[in-house]
């Protein structure tokens, strides 16, 4: 009867889902729009300042041709920088910027990513979310081969080839990078 009860006790523990870290956390888009966090599942988040947002796009052309249509990567841009009497304009530019391409910037004003996730102070992070929502693991970028590297591994799916010579020189960093 023991052995029954610790087995019970046991089986409960383990099929007790860990809830998805970004649950309930609803961020405003530039469009507009909002977007439920924890709808991101199977997914790869780039959450960046808007200070790396050249090194980020560069990085992002070449994720996006890695993860394709059906797995698109999420962008999530840290705005803590910015005062609320700010927050206007700065969303303006971003949906005049974007224009009609098919994506889409969440807009993190408060810092509620970073701190739901206890995230470490960086310029430019990847994120990897499994698919059923918990998070298996962050990478601080800087655009050299071996981050980049290590990105790729945050979804088991993903295509785990090296990056080509043509695709780093796509990424490497530039002087106009640098925040002023």
């Amino acid at each position: 009867m023991m052995r029954l009860l610790l087995a019970v006790l046991i089986s409960a523990t383990m099929s007790a889902a860990e809830p998805a870290p970004l649950a309930d956390l609803v961020l405003p888009d530039h469009r507009g729009g909002t977007c439920r966090l924890d709808t991101v599942r199977d997914r790869l988040l780039m959450y960046f300042r808007t200070g790396e947002r050249m090194a980020a796009k560069r990085c992002d052309q070449v994720l996006s041709k890695r993860l394709g249509a059906d797995r698109p990567l999420v962008r999530v841009i840290d705005g803590r920088e910015y005062k609320p009497e700010d927050r206007a304009a700065i969303t303006q530019r971003i949906a005049d910027t974007v224009g009609e391409e098919p994506i889409t910037f969440l807009l993190d004003w408060d810092g509620a990513v970073a701190k739901r996730l206890s995230l470490p102070d960086a310029p430019l992070q990847f994120l990897g979310f499994a698919a059923d929502g918990r998070m298996i693991g962050s990478v601080h970028c800087t655009f050299d081969r071996d981050s980049l590297g290590r990105v790729l591994p945050l979804l088991p799916a993903l295509d785990q080839s090296a990056f080509t010579s043509d695709e780093l020189a796509v990424v490497k960093r530039s002087a106009k990078d640098a925040r002023p």
